[in-house]
Protein backbone atom coordinates (compact mmCIF):
# COMPACT_ATOMS: atom_id res chain seq x y z
CA UNK A 1 0.00 0.00 0.00
CA UNK A 2 1.47 3.31 -1.07
CA UNK A 3 0.21 5.69 2.30
CA UNK A 4 0.84 8.71 0.24
CA UNK A 5 -1.57 8.32 -2.14
CA UNK A 6 -4.04 8.98 0.86
CA UNK A 7 -2.48 12.67 1.03
CA UNK A 8 -3.09 13.08 -2.60
CA UNK A 9 -6.97 11.82 -2.34
CA UNK A 10 -6.72 14.39 0.80
CA UNK A 11 -5.87 17.09 -1.39
CA UNK A 12 -8.79 16.44 -3.79
CA UNK A 13 -11.28 16.18 -1.66
CA UNK A 14 -10.56 19.52 0.60
CA UNK A 15 -10.87 20.94 -3.06
CA UNK A 16 -14.54 20.25 -2.99
CA UNK A 17 -17.61 22.53 -1.55
CA UNK A 18 -19.10 19.95 1.18
CA UNK A 19 -18.37 19.71 4.83
CA UNK A 20 -18.22 15.91 4.51
CA UNK A 21 -15.42 15.92 2.04
CA UNK A 22 -13.02 18.60 3.98
CA UNK A 23 -13.90 16.33 6.63
CA UNK A 24 -12.44 13.13 4.86
CA UNK A 25 -9.94 15.50 3.93
CA UNK A 26 -8.47 15.63 7.08
CA UNK A 27 -9.29 11.94 8.17
CA UNK A 28 -6.93 10.55 4.62
CA UNK A 29 -4.31 13.47 5.59
CA UNK A 30 -4.06 11.82 8.96
CA UNK A 31 -4.11 8.09 7.88
CA UNK A 32 -1.37 8.84 5.47
CA UNK A 33 0.98 9.87 7.72
CA UNK A 34 0.04 7.54 10.61
CA UNK A 35 0.43 4.89 8.63
CA UNK A 36 3.67 6.06 7.18
CA UNK A 37 4.70 7.03 10.72
CA UNK A 38 3.72 3.67 11.78
CA UNK A 39 6.05 1.39 8.96
CA UNK A 40 8.93 3.59 10.08
CA UNK A 41 8.23 2.73 13.59
CA UNK A 42 8.06 -0.81 12.76
CA UNK A 43 11.10 -1.02 10.38
CA UNK A 44 13.19 0.72 12.54
CA UNK A 45 12.33 0.64 16.22
CA UNK A 46 9.63 -1.73 17.06
CA UNK A 47 6.15 -3.55 16.37
CA UNK A 48 3.59 -1.34 17.32
CA UNK A 49 0.26 -3.07 19.68
CA UNK A 50 -2.52 -2.52 17.44
CA UNK A 51 -4.67 -2.21 20.49
CA UNK A 52 -3.16 1.39 21.27
CA UNK A 53 -0.99 2.10 17.80
CA UNK A 54 -2.37 5.47 17.37
CA UNK A 55 -1.25 6.68 20.99
CA UNK A 56 2.31 4.71 20.90
CA UNK A 57 4.02 6.11 17.41
CA UNK A 58 3.17 9.38 18.36
CA UNK A 59 4.36 9.09 22.07
CA UNK A 60 7.01 6.99 20.70
CA UNK A 61 7.87 9.78 18.75
CA UNK A 62 8.00 12.76 21.00
CA UNK A 63 9.96 11.06 23.56
CA UNK A 64 12.47 10.41 20.92
CA UNK A 65 14.33 7.74 23.02
CA UNK A 66 15.47 6.22 19.87
CA UNK A 67 16.53 9.16 18.03
CA UNK A 68 20.26 10.67 17.75
CA UNK A 69 21.54 14.15 18.82
CA UNK A 70 20.85 14.97 14.90
CA UNK A 71 17.24 14.01 14.86
CA UNK A 72 16.00 14.42 17.99
CA UNK A 73 13.91 17.63 17.41
CA UNK A 74 12.46 15.75 14.38
CA UNK A 75 11.62 13.17 16.15
CA UNK A 76 10.32 15.13 19.11
CA UNK A 77 8.30 17.52 16.31
CA UNK A 78 6.72 14.40 14.02
CA UNK A 79 5.29 13.26 18.08
CA UNK A 80 3.64 16.91 18.26
CA UNK A 81 2.63 17.60 15.07
CA UNK A 82 0.84 13.39 14.91
CA UNK A 83 -0.95 13.88 17.76
CA UNK A 84 -2.29 17.29 17.22
CA UNK A 85 -3.26 15.92 13.95
CA UNK A 86 -4.63 12.64 15.81
CA UNK A 87 -6.96 15.17 17.89
CA UNK A 88 -8.24 16.90 15.22
CA UNK A 89 -8.74 13.66 12.61
CA UNK A 90 -11.29 12.23 15.97
CA UNK A 91 -13.14 15.82 16.09
CA UNK A 92 -14.31 16.46 12.71
CA UNK A 93 -14.83 12.38 12.73
CA UNK A 94 -17.23 12.26 15.64
CA UNK A 95 -18.45 16.70 16.64
CA UNK A 96 -21.46 17.98 15.32
CA UNK A 97 -19.69 21.23 14.97
CA UNK A 98 -16.07 21.96 14.07
CA UNK A 99 -15.33 25.86 14.40
CA UNK A 100 -13.17 26.93 11.24
CA UNK A 101 -13.53 23.70 9.24
CA UNK A 102 -11.75 24.92 5.86
CA UNK A 103 -8.97 26.63 7.51
CA UNK A 104 -8.30 23.75 9.90
CA UNK A 105 -8.55 21.25 6.52
CA UNK A 106 -5.81 23.35 5.13
CA UNK A 107 -3.81 23.14 8.27
CA UNK A 108 -4.38 19.68 8.28
CA UNK A 109 -2.77 19.27 4.81
CA UNK A 110 -0.05 21.41 5.30
CA UNK A 111 0.67 19.32 8.94
CA UNK A 112 0.71 15.90 6.93
CA UNK A 113 2.87 17.42 4.10
CA UNK A 114 5.85 18.58 6.65
CA UNK A 115 5.22 14.90 8.84
CA UNK A 116 6.00 13.03 5.30
CA UNK A 117 9.20 15.45 4.75
CA UNK A 118 10.34 15.14 8.23
CA UNK A 119 10.04 11.25 7.95
CA UNK A 120 11.74 11.24 4.95
CA UNK A 121 14.89 12.83 6.64
CA UNK A 122 15.17 10.33 9.21
CA UNK A 123 17.83 8.08 8.76
CA UNK A 124 16.35 4.39 7.23
CA UNK A 125 13.04 6.10 5.87
CA UNK A 126 13.97 5.82 2.27
CA UNK A 127 15.24 2.58 2.47
CA UNK A 128 12.53 0.66 4.07
CA UNK A 129 9.37 2.26 2.85
CA UNK A 130 6.49 0.24 1.27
Amino acid sequence: MNWEENLILAKGLARQPFEVTERAAVGRAYYAVFNLARRWLEANVAPIDDRRAHQQVWQTFTAAAHADDASRHDWKLIGRLGDALHQLRNQVDYDDHVEELESRTQRALLTAERICGLLAGLEGFNRRRR
